[in-house]
């Protein structure tokens, strides 16, 4: 019960004593009307202190979260990385080389990336030192002097590779340099007892590389 409830209640029993004189029956109502109201009094109290003491249902079960809760946003996993793949560059040039040398059962088909590589440092025709030497040994097949699949002078090398690359050098230094650039110029110099025909059969042959060269083209631009 408040201050306020209280005073209210002993001024109206000062009134009440004023005008009406206490009697035993009197007095009597008013002990047991006190007695209900400090009752009261008390259960009111002891309701609001529980009340403080202990949280609500609700509260308790936002303190106790349960799992599975649809409220309760869950801490999102990393995903991790996927690693790219790379992709290999496709050189159609080493594959026109290399399918057509197969084609005919040419050792140096193996070499293909090496002819590219010396057509690209020396600034040559990927197609040339291919053709001479199908030309020359049917691509490595049948060879006057060891690894010299070109008819390069009276010499042989230690490998299909050594070869290729001084042989590439030297149509650089001692054909392009001076202007003979396309195998009906380079034969005038390389073969001329037969220079017309041996600078028709280079030409086919090129060709036939180019031909390759077109197919791999084709097929990478249709995936």
């Amino acid at each position: 019960m408040s201050n306020t409830a209280i005073k209210m209640l002993a001024k109206s029993l000062t009134v009440t004593k004023a005008r009406w004189p206490l009697t035993k029956y009197g007095t009597a109502l008013i002990l047991a009307f006190l007695g209900l109201a400090i009752v009261l009094g008390i259960q009111i109290y002891q309701k609001h202190t529980q009340s403080v003491k202990t949280p609500p249902n609700f509260l308790q079960q936002e303190a106790k979260p349960t799992q599975g809760d649809p409220t309760i946003t869950p801490t999102p996993t990393p995903t991790p990385k996927a690693k790219k793949k790379k992709v290999k560059k496709v050189d159609c040039r080493v594959i026109a080389v290399r399918n057509y040398l197969q084609s005919i059962g040419a050792p140096l088909a193996t070499h293909a990336n090496t002819f590219v590589k010396v057509a690209d440092t020396y600034g040559l025709d990927y197609r040339l030192l291919p053709a001479i030497s199908v030309i020359e040994s049917t691509g490595g097949k049948f060879l006057f002097r060891p690894y010299n699949p070109f008819g390069w002078g009276r010499r042989g090398f230690a490998s299909f590779d050594q070869a290729i690359w001084h042989v590439g050098r030297g149509i650089r230094t001692g054909y392009y340099n001076k202007g003979f650039t396309n195998p009906y110029a380079i034969a005038k110099v390389y073969c001329p007892p037969n220079s017309n025909e041996w600078a028709r059969k280079v030409v086919y042959v090129q060709w036939r590389i180019s031909a390759q060269y077109n197919r791999c083209i084709n097929k990478i631009s249709k995936k």
